[in-house]
């Protein structure tokens, strides 16, 4: 059994796409397509911590963008939407459809706090020269830079400065186009 789960292990480690120098060259801020893996670390309303992980889907073509969440087993549990305009919508199966001007406000008022999402096209499109581990900090969010493939991100950490509500999300990218 420990041998058909290590078997597995690798196999799946080996389908992850890594972007080639052509790839790379084709991500702009304005279009890409990521797909990953998150975990994230967060206090709830009531002080209790909490977590929740699972895969996701980013696609963005010019100012449009949406966000698939997923299960660890791969089924679909919420899309983010955000048009032209920067007004959002969340769909979650069984539940009315949200809306809201700006998807910080939406994720405000549906997670009870705002996902970077603006702020996040940028850091999951940022190069790198040399590969190495880099850190910065924006908008009230640390940004640890823990893995490149070529000059694209493999794995980020991001860590909400403020003191509450605490809240950190690590991303694994998979597959860019």
């Amino acid at each position: 059994m420990r041998t058909l789960v290590l078997s597995l292990l690798l196999l799946l480690a080996a389908c992850a796409t890594t972007p080639g120098g052509d790839i790379a060259n084709n991500i702009t801020h304005d279009h890409f397509s990521v797909s990953g893996r998150f975990t994230v670390n967060y206090q709830k309303p009531d002080g209790s911590d909490d977590s929740a992980s699972g895969g996701f889907d980013w696609r963005q073509e010019g100012k449009r963008t949406q966000i698939d969440l997923r299960t660890p087993l791969g089924q679909t549990i919420a899309q983010i939407t955000v048009g032209d305009n920067g007004a959002a919508q969340l769909q979650v199966p069984d539940r009315p459809v949200a809306n809201a001007p700006s998807v910080e406000l939406l994720t405000e008022r549906q997670l009870g706090w705002r996902l970077p999402v603006r702020g996040l096209r940028d850091w999951l499109v940022r190069k790198s020269e040399n590969g190495e581990p880099q850190q910065m900090t924006e908008d009230g969010w640390q940004i640890d830079y823990l893995g490149w493939s070529g000059t694209l991100p493999r794995r980020l950490n991001l860590r909400w400065l403020a003191a509450s509500p605490k809240l950190e999300i690590k991303l694994v990218l998979d597959q860019w186009e």
